[in-house]
């Protein structure tokens, strides 16, 4: 009776964990540029994605803690095809600075001709 026990209550927790243990996660975290907000993308490849599951809604689905902050989703999923799903976090990096239309200078106008001297 003991053994039925065991295995029962074996059985039981396996069950209750399987969604858990079957749920998608990410791969190693990559740091990447700093984006036009001022904020530092870090970005990792979607893993072990059900099967029943498409990756897109598995992306939007998969939280991340990323340098301090936690995410319950990413800023962004990026579908690479072949190279897979993959999901873009924007985090807090005081060595990136916002990028504003005033950042840039004007296009300056076309320099004119030089004269030409009168006959």
């Amino acid at each position: 009776m003991t053994h039925l026990l065991r295995f029962t209550l074996l059985g039981w927790m396996l069950w209750t964990a399987s969604p858990a243990l079957a749920a998608a996660s990410w791969g190693k975290f990559q740091k990447d540029r700093c984006t036009d907000s001022g904020r530092r993308q870090h970005s990792a490849q979607l893993m072990n994605v059900p099967s029943n599951t498409s990756w897109e809604s598995a992306c939007q689905a998969t939280g991340a803690t990323v340098s301090g902050y936690t995410f319950l989703r990413p800023t962004r999923c990026v579908n690479k095809g072949t190279a897979g799903m993959w999901g873009e976090f924007e985090v807090v990096d005081t060595t990136c600075t916002p990028v504003t239309e005033c950042s840039f200078p004007f296009p300056r106008a076309p320099s004119p001709s030089p004269a030409t001297p009168a006959p």
